[in-house]
C-alpha cells in the first residue's frame, strides 16, 4: 500500500542568447523525467550550449555542465538534448536586425518534489 503520494517532477528551463539577453527557449514540450532518473531520485541542473542556425534550428547541443556523475544523471542530460528535436528556436540577430547563426546557453533544472511512494 502506498503511504505517500509523489508530486510530479518539475523541470524548469532558462535560456540566455550569445548576446547575453535572457529569452525563453521555445520547446515543443517539456522533457519527460527519465524513468531511471526517477527511480534513482536523480536531480540536478543540465547546462547546454546550443548552436542555432539563422533559421532557428538547433544544429548541435553540447553538455557544458552535467546534472551529475551517475548514469541516471546522464539520462537527464540526454533528455535535455533530445527535447529540442525539430522544435524552432529564436535565432540571434545582427546589428541590422537580420537573423544570424548564434549560440544560446540553456539550463534545465531537474527537481523531484514531494515524498516518494512507500510500497
Amino acid at each position: 500500500a502506498c503511504t505517500a503520494v509523489q508530486k510530479p517532477p518539475v523541470v524548469s528551463v532558462e535560456s540566455r542568447s550569445s548576446s547575453g539577453t535572457r529569452q525563453n527557449a521555445r520547446l515543443c514540450s517539456t522533457p519527460q523525467y527519465p524513468a531511471d532518473a526517477l527511480q534513482a531520485d536523480a536531480e540536478g541542473t543540465t547546462r547546454l550550449l546550443l548552436d542555432v542556425s539563422a533559421e532557428g534550428k538547433v544544429l548541435s547541443a553540447t553538455v557544458v555542465r552535467s546534472a551529475g556523475p551517475t548514469d541516471a544523471h546522464k539520462k537527464l542530460d540526454q533528455a535535455a538534448i533530445d527535447s529540442f528535436g525539430e522544435c524552432p528556436f529564436r535565432p540571434a540577430k545582427d546589428a541590422e536586425g537580420r537573423a544570424v547563426r548564434g549560440k544560446a546557453m540553456v539550463e534545465f533544472h531537474w527537481k523531484l518534489e514531494g515524498a516518494r511512494p512507500q510500497l
